[in-house]
């Protein structure tokens, strides 16, 4: 005998019987809370929370070493403000405050260790990245712009 899963669910939330669909998937975790594999909490009610919570300082907070631990960089808030002091509050390479999009400053990190070098600003960033952290790719491209026999005079 194979048992049909509902079709139907009430969120514990607003107490309203919705389709399953309604419902993000629970994932691995089995329990009594969740036997029919979806959260508790139907997605509309999940969005409300989500925006009030991560609003809040304690949220955003969460919201970006979450980000960070995404990008495989073990940092949190507190060590961010530390290094920026330490920075004297700019870009470690050419002294931007901030991104161009007047975003905070990009936590440069080393991606085969994880090891966390400086805080850059998104153009200083992305250009090491271009060079794959190849020293002396970056040196040829020092040499590249210091020649003064460019052939386009």
């Amino acid at each position: 005998m194979i048992l049909q899963q509902p079709t139907i669910k009430i969120c514990t939330k607003c107490h309203i019987e919705k389709s399953i669909d309604q419902f993000n998937k629970q994932g691995d975790k089995k329990s009594k809370n969740y036997p029919i594999g979806t959260k508790s909490h139907c997605k509309a009610c999940l969005s409300v929370y989500r925006k009030a919570f991560y609003s809040t300082p304690e949220g955003k907070k969460k919201g970006i070493e979450k980000s960070w631990k995404t990008k495989g960089i073990n940092f949190t808030v507190e060590q961010y403000q530390e290094l920026l002091k330490k920075q004297n509050g700019v870009c470690a390479i050419c002294g931007a405050e901030k991104n161009k999009n007047n975003t905070s400053l990009c936590v440069d990190h080393d991606h085969k260790t994880g090891k966390i070098r400086g805080l850059l600003c998104h153009l200083c960033n992305t250009a090491i990245g271009k060079f794959n952290d190849d020293i002396l790719m970056l040196e040829k491209a020092i040499e590249y712009i210091k020649d003064k026999n460019w052939h386009l005079k």
